[in-house]
């Protein structure tokens, strides 16, 4: 699963992922995911990605449950997604690229997602 967010106004995380490009999901990364409904009924769902080391950064990315069901789906059944972000230049994807760890089952709590 690949998840594409802008980072046009996030300097650091543009760069801790170039940082970790070439590291494997096993490597020496320290990072915590956690998942959270922002509003009641779970209409939009916060994956919040906390990078302790290289580096100290922390990342938010909200999901429309509607919009985004078959993502959250993946996302929830997945052991690990990946993560980039736009060229803030040209728009262009592929900044670099991180592996994530989906933490899907914290994310089958917060959000009950019905099979497509």
């Amino acid at each position: 699963m690949l998840v594409v967010v802008d980072l046009s106004a996030r300097p650091d995380v543009q760069d801790l992922l170039g940082t970790v490009t070439t590291t494997s999901p096993t490597a020496d990364i320290d990072i915590d995911i956690d998942w959270s409904a922002v509003t009641a009924g779970g209409g939009l769902v916060r994956l919040t990605i906390e990078w302790k080391r290289p580096t100290h950064v922390d990342l938010a990315i909200v999901f429309e449950a509607d919009h985004h069901a078959e993502i959250l789906q993946a996302l929830a059944t997945g052991d690990y997604f990946t993560l980039t972000g736009t060229n803030p230049e040209d728009g262009s994807l592929g900044i670099a690229v991180a592996t994530v760890p989906a933490r899907g089952e914290l994310l089958a709590r917060t959000w009950i997602f019905t099979a497509l």
